[in-house]
């Protein structure tokens, strides 16, 4: 705990068998975190029992469902579950930096109006290594919002009651749910911050067709909602292809 407020991780997992053992040595590397909630989605390999095998580390907290419900339900649910001041987002084939909390419980600490802090990523592919480490303040990411999602959803921390306040997650969107919540934060004024620093090692697999098709639906969805009738089709085409 630093200063008075409370930091849990917040994972929903899948069938990451391969990733997650990797994974959780990097949180749990980590100072100053509390729990680690992991809402296992029904996964149908190995990854339950990986997980349970880190269950002697009392900040460890898993969650399983019985049937698969989504990102966006895992993680309301540990948005529901826990008390922490603040949680910060991870996903089960992703690296923690070994300074990531450090960074981001300093920035909340030195700017306590800002409600949802994030970072840069090393976006790991096939092919390629990208550093994506740009940094953007409140206003240039509510501008940069009504054409894409500047924000990477892995990197965040942000207030767990601020989020509440707005909602949550929306559980209809099964893909972009985190794009149509920073939408929907912007709309009720809570603070942004981009951190330039990379905080998260992102792994980037190649999408398949028919997940293409479902994130473009979902960004079209999220277009008609939002009224963003600036952001032409070739954005939304970006987003889900890129």
């Amino acid at each position: 705990m630093i200063k008075n407020f409370k930091i849990d991780v917040a994972m929903c997992v899948r069938n990451e068998e391969e990733n997650i053992e990797k994974c959780l040595k990097t949180i749990l590397k980590q100072n100053d975190i509390s729990n680690v909630y992991i809402v296992d989605d029904a996964s149908t390999d190995d990854t339950c029992s990986i997980i349970s095998k880190y269950l002697s580390d009392s900040r460890i907290v898993l969650l399983k469902e019985n049937q698969q419900a989504g990102l966006a339900f895992g993680l309301n649910k540990i948005i529901r579950t826990s008390d922490a001041d603040y949680l910060v987002r991870h996903d089960g084939d992703d690296l923690m930096m070994p300074n990531r909390i450090s960074i981001q419980s300093k920035i909340a600490i030195q700017n306590p109006e800002l409600d949802i802090i994030s970072g840069g990523a090393t976006y790991i592919t096939d092919d390629e290594e990208i550093d994506k480490n740009e940094e953007l303040t409140d206003l240039q990411i509510k501008k940069k919002l009504r054409f894409c999602n500047p924000i990477i959803h892995p990197t965040v921390m942000y207030k767990r009651e601020s989020i509440i306040c707005v909602g949550s997650y929306d559980t209809k969107f099964q893909r972009a749910q985190d794009y149509e919540l920073w939408l929907r934060a912007a709309q009720n004024n809570l603070k942004f911050y981009r951190d330039s620093r990379i905080v998260t090692e992102y792994r980037y697999p190649e999408k398949s067709i028919a997940n293409k098709k479902k994130e473009i639906k979902a960004l079209l969805q999220i277009a008609v909602k939002h009224k963003l009738l600036r952001m032409p089709l070739q954005n939304i085409a970006h987003l889900a292809l890129r």
